[in-house]
């Protein structure tokens, strides 16, 4: 009789074993998901992340040089506003524009603004004839813009 009770104990604490065992690789198998899960979910954060910083850099855009000419006995640089840099009354306003090169200081004799999509600002300075460590310093709207034209000249 007590060898029919071990046995059947035996039995018992083998499918408890199993159940165990079953609930191992179920458990396992959960967190393969759930990692699973993580990893796409994170996946999306990421690239919304990355569409969204892309949206902000390109509505705070920040002007571009778009060109330098010596003709006609004066020293022309022409550089490119976005629209989205103007004021809530769509207007632009530069002011306190300088030249930095060679270690002096050009203010600007003439400021010009062709206006579309985009705004091209055309600057006259005195003639120069040398260009090293050129800096374009100005304001737009009140906020101070320093373009460094060195590496583009």
């Amino acid at each position: 009789m007590e060898e029919l009770g071990i046995h059947k104990r035996d039995s018992l604490l083998m499918n408890f074993i199993k159940i165990l065992l079953d609930l191992r690789v179920t458990f396992e198998t959960f967190l393969r998901f759930i990692k699973y899960q993580t990893h796409k979910t994170m996946n999306k954060v990421l690239t919304t992340l990355a569409i969204g910083l892309l949206a902000i850099g390109s509505a705070v855009a920040a002007p571009q040089f778009k060109g330098i000419n010596n003709k006609h006995g004066k020293t022309t640089i022409k550089i490119e506003i976005p629209a989205s840099d103007r004021d809530a009354s769509n207007g632009l306003s530069i002011d306190n524009v300088k030249l930095y090169n060679n270690g002096k200081t050009f203010h600007a004799k003439k400021v010009n603004a062709l206006w579309g999509e985009n705004s091209t600002i055309i600057l006259e300075f005195k003639k120069m004839t040398t260009f090293e460590d050129c800096i374009l310093s100005f304001t737009v709207n009140g906020e101070p813009v320093n373009m460094d034209l060195s590496g583009a000249l």
